[in-house]
C-alpha cells in the first residue's frame, strides 16, 4: 500500500536531494494516509492529514481566469493522471491564470487511495512544481459533493472573472448504471474504490451547487450528449465534450492551456473552439504518441469526436426535436427508419462491429438520414429546421474524424442522443438481468420530460422491429426503454 505514496511524492515533485525533511513529513503522513494497513482498513471515512507545504492560504488577487480540473486517478486511469498532472505544471500557474487541481490517486489494486489538493506552478513534465494545500485518505472522487466542495475552495481562494471547470474520469453518458465492481459504467468520474461515480441527475446538482462555469470540459468518454448538456444548461456558458470514446493519453493538457495562457482575454466561444482544433490537430496525422508506452498508436484505429457547444442553446431544443419528431410518427414510413437506426454514426464500446450496446448516436445524422428517405414534406421542413438548429444555434466547434470498419465519423455533428437498439431479441432476455441494471430511469431526465424524445423512442423501437420482421431480419421486440 505504501506504494501509491511513493508515487504520489513524485508525482507532486516532493522528492530530490532537497527535500529530506519534507520526505520525513511525507512519511509520517504516510502512517496517517493508513497506506500500510490491511486493504479493509482503507474503507474508513476520508480524513485531512498534513502533507509537506501545506499551509493556510490567504485569498489571491482576482485574475482572469481560474481552471479548476478534477482529476479521478482512483481507477484505471491513474498513470495517465499522474502524467497529466506533469503537462499541466508544464504550462503551470501565469499573471492570468491560476490552475488548481484536485487529483485522486488509487493503488494498482484500488483497495485505498489518497486525493490531493494542489495549486499548479511552472514546472517539467518529469517534476510538476505544485502547492498541496490538502489531502485525504480514500476521498470518494466518485461523490458529487467532493467536486462541489473543491469548486466552491477555487473560486472563494483563487477568484477570477471566468472559470474552466474540468471534469477529468472515464464517462458513459445516461445510461447510469449500478457499479458493482470496478468498470467502465455510465455517468461520469468512477472510483473503483468507493465503487461511487457521480450520476447523470447529480451532475446537474452538481453544477447547480457550484454555481454558473464559463467552460465545463468534460475530459471523458461519450459525455457530450443532448440529454447531458440540458441538464445542466444553465449552469455553464460553452460545455466541451466527446460523443465517442475518449483517449486516456489525449487530454492534451499542454497543449490547450498553452492556447488559454497565451490568449486569456479570449472570448469563451474562441476559447473552446480552441479546444477543439487541439484534439483535431492532435488526431490528423496517422498514428499519436501513447507518452506512457512510448508507442504509436495509428489513429485509423479509433474514431475521434470532440465538440464545443452553447449550453444556454438547449432551451431551444425540445420543441424542434417534437416537431420532428411528430412529422416522422405521422409519416410512418418503416422503411426510412430502419434504414436510419442501422445505419447512423453510434457511440460505444470500441466501436464494435455488432453495435449491439453502442445505445447513443450523433444526433445531426440519424435526423439527416431519416429526413432522407422520407417522402413527406413536413418531415424534410422539420428535419431540417432540426439540423439548422443544431449548426447554427448550438454547435459552437465540433470535428469528426476517422473511417473505422464500422463507424465514418465525419458523419459526426456534434452531439448525440439516446437510440433504438440492434439487439436481435428482447433486451431482457439477451441481458440477463437487464431491469436492474439502471439507477437512473430515462423518462425520469429532464429532456424526457420536456420532450417527446422518450416517447419517440418507444415508438421507434417497435417501428424498427417491425420492419426488420418484415424483411426477415427479426430484431429486439422490447422497448429501447424497457427497465430503465
Amino acid at each position: 500500500m505504501k506504494r501509491i505514496l511513493r508515487t504520489a511524492l513524485m508525482i507532486l515533485g516532493l522528492t530530490g536531494g532537497t527535500h529530506t525533511a519534507d520526505l520525513r513529513a511525507a512519511a509520517t503522513a504516510a502512517e496517517q494516509l493508513g497506506l500500510n494497513k490491511a486493504p479493509a482498513a482503507q474503507f474508513a471515512a476520508p480524513r485531512p492529514v498534513p502533507v509537506p507545504r501545506a499551509g493556510a492560504i490567504t485569498p489571491a488577487r482576482v485574475k482572469e481566469w481560474t481552471v479548476m480540473v478534477f482529476m479521478n486517478g482512483n481507477n484505471d486511469l491513474m498513470p495517465y493522471t499522474s502524467y497529466d498532472l506533469g503537462q499541466i505544471s508544464s504550462v503551470g500557474t501565469t499573471a492570468a491564470v491560476n490552475i488548481v487541481v484536485e487529483m485522486g490517486l488509487a493503488n494498482w489494486n484500488e483497495k485505498g487511495s489518497a486525493a490531493f489538493r494542489m495549486l499548479v506552478k511552472k514546472g517539467a513534465p518529469d517534476k510538476p512544481n505544485t502547492v498541496v494545500y490538502n489531502s485525504w485518505a480514500n476521498r470518494d472522487m466518485g461523490d458529487y459533493r467532493n467536486v462541489v466542495e473543491f469548486a466552491r475552495w477555487a473560486k472563494k481562494n483563487f477568484p477570477a472573472k471566468r472559470y474552466l471547470l474540468v471534469l477529468h474520469n472515464h464517462g458513459g453518458g445516461v445510461d447510469d448504471g449500478v457499479m458493482r465492481k470496478p468498470s467502465a459504467n455510465k455517468g461520469i468520474s468512477y472510483d473503483h474504490v468507493s465503487y461511487n461515480y457521480i450520476k447523470t441527475p447529480q451532475l446537474r446538482q452538481m453544477m447547480k451547487e457550484i454555481g454558473k462555469v464559463d467552460i465545463f470540459l468534460m475530459a471523458a468518454c461519450e459525455m457530450q450528449m443532448a440529454e447531458v448538456g440540458y441538464e445542466i444548461r444553465e449552469y455553464a456558458d460553452i460545455i466541451v465534450g466527446s460523443e465517442n470514446t475518449d483517449h486516456g493519453f489525449a487530454f492534451l493538457y499542454k497543449s490547450k492551456l498553452t492556447a488559454l495562457v497565451n490568449a486569456p482575454k479570449a472570448s469563451n466561444e474562441e476559447i473552446a473552439a480552441g479546444f477543439v482544433n487541439e484534439h483535431k490537430k492532435f488526431f490528423s496525422g496517422e498514428t499519436v504518441l501513447n507518452p506512457l508506452y512510448g508507442a504509436p498508436v495509428p489513429t485509423a484505429m479509433m474514431g475521434h469526436t470532440l465538440s464545443a457547444i452553447k449550453a444556454a442553446a438547449f432551451a431551444g431544443l425540445p420543441a424542434r426535436l417534437n416537431a420532428w419528431t411528430a412529422a416522422v410518427r405521422a409519416a410512418n414510413e418503416p422503411a426510412a427508419v430502419k434504414y436510419a437506426v442501422e445505419n447512423v454514426l453510434r457511440f460505444g464500446p470500441m466501436n464494435s462491429k455488432t453495435r449491439l450496446f453502442n445505445t447513443y448516436a450523433d444526433l445531426g445524422h440519424f435526423v439527416k438520414l431519416v429526413s432522407g428517405r422520407s417522402r413527406s414534406s413536413a418531415v424534410k421542413a422539420a428535419g431540417s429546421e432540426l439540423i439548422g438548429y443544431l449548426n447554427k444555434d448550438l454547435v459552437i466547434a465540433q470535428y469528426g474524424m476517422k473511417k473505422t470498419e464500422f463507424n465514418d465519423f465525419a458523419n459526426a455533428t456534434g452531439v448525440s442522443i439516446k437510440m433504438a437498439m440492434l439487439f436481435s431479441k428482447p433486451i431482457q432476455e439477451a441481458v440477463p438481468g437487464w431491469n436492474n441494471m439502471f439507477l437512473t430511469k430515462y423518462p425520469d431526465l429532464s429532456l424526457s420530460r420536456d420532450s417527446s424524445w422518450d416517447e419517440f423512442l418507444v415508438w421507434m423501437q417497435q417501428t424498427y422491429n417491425a420492419a426488420a420482421a418484415a424483411t426477415a431480419a427479426p430484431r429486439n421486440t422490447g422497448s429501447v426503454l424497457s427497465g430503465h
